[in-house]
């Protein structure tokens, strides 16, 4: 793949009434819960692609974030974070400022806040970037240890932000100068976190080859915990390598991801032992899940031997078009129609 940012949408290959059909008959097999063999297969969508240069360099630690109310669109390769307009990659847009670069190694994750600020995870630390009139990078990294600053993921909720480093989960409470962190311990292993997740006061954090779930309690200055516990899988999943954990699919769905396996649940339903759906999709030979994400077309899989799209959980799977199908894809960003691969 070049070294710049891939956008896919319905442009060219799908006319409008088809994707107005594909998508009023594909609208329950959208939605993940409980899953059986009658339900119609729709074709995958067809996809084209468009290609932006001006983003630099990238490396398997590269990530991209889409603010959709800001209109930002950040991407980071292995040296460097570029911020831009994302109206000004698919329009000639008179006067739109050229992307703003941040010199940084490292990052693993990206993420918009509630007012469009930036966040970005990185092995060595988490940074800040308040707005587009800000003149850099501030450190933000929940402690000063080692393990603490190699950060994995990071999520957004109203009002918090949660991190998955090699010391654990942490919540952070955004303050006029600076961050005010609590880390995530009482009931959790001692081990580094893999990935977390946030649906409303909800954190699931994927640690030591296990999924938790617990309430965050925010109030001023001051983050609490509640109902902390780790939530079931089925038999043997502890075992696997767990890989990530996505909120925010229809019907309130939340899945849990491992290299070669999906689980999905209702979020409303996940109780101590709740009622996972499992997907195995066909995966191309030697292929492992590294993200899933649902758009206005279905869903995808990046995967490091490509990015594979479906109407439904429950497949037919197949390989987006040359060149994201047969690429490793390490960061995927989604708005409504369009998907944008770093």
């Amino acid at each position: 793949m070049r070294n710049a940012v891939q956008r896919i949408g319905a442009w060219g290959s799908i006319g409008l009434g088809l994707v107005l059909l594909a998508a009023a008959n594909a609208r329950a097999i959208t939605e993940p819960g409980r899953l059986d063999a009658q339900r119609v297969v729709v074709p995958p969508p067809v996809l084209d692609w468009r290609h932006r240069d001006g983003f630099g360099d990238r490396g398997e630690n590269a990530a991209v974030a889409l603010a959709a109310r800001a209109g930002w669109l950040a991407v980071a390769g292995e040296n460097r974070v570029s911020v831009a307009l994302s109206v000004a990659l698919s329009v000639a847009l008179p006067g739109a400022p050229a992307p703003r670069v941040f010199s940084r190694r490292g990052v693993t994750d990206l993420a918009f806040g509630e007012t469009g600020d930036l966040y970005l995870a990185s092995a060595n630390g988490l940074w800040w970037w308040a707005d587009a009139q800000a003149s850099g990078l501030r450190d933000v990294s929940p402690a000063t240890g080692e393990a603490a600053r190699r950060i994995r993921r990071l999520a957004i909720g109203e009002g918090f932000v949660a991190v998955a480093s090699d010391a654990g989960a942490f919540v952070g409470i955004p303050q006029p100068a600076g961050m005010r962190w609590r880390r995530v311990g009482a009931a959790l292993p001692n081990a580094p976190a893999r990935d977390v997740a946030v649906a409303g006061d909800r954190l699931w954090v994927v640690v030591d080859g296990a999924l938790f779930r617990l309430r965050i309690v925010a109030s001023g200055q001051r983050v609490g915990f509640e109902e902390v516990g780790e939530v079931a899988l089925p038999a043997g999943t502890r075992a696997r390598s767990l890989v990530a954990v996505v909120t925010g699919l229809p019907q309130d769905g939340v899945a849990v991801v491992a290299p070669d396996t999906l689980f999905f649940a209702r979020h409303a339903d996940v109780s101590a032992a709740p009622q996972w759906s499992v997907v195995r999709p066909v995966l191309p030979p030697g292929a492992e899940i590294r993200r899933l994400g649902h758009w206005k077309h279905g869903y995808w899989l990046a995967t490091d031997r490509g990015l594979l799209v479906s109407r439904s959980v429950t497949g037919p799977w197949r390989r987006a078009g040359p060149p994201a199908g047969r690429a490793m894809v390490p960061a995927v960003a989604a708005s409504e129609a369009r998907l944008y691969l770093a």
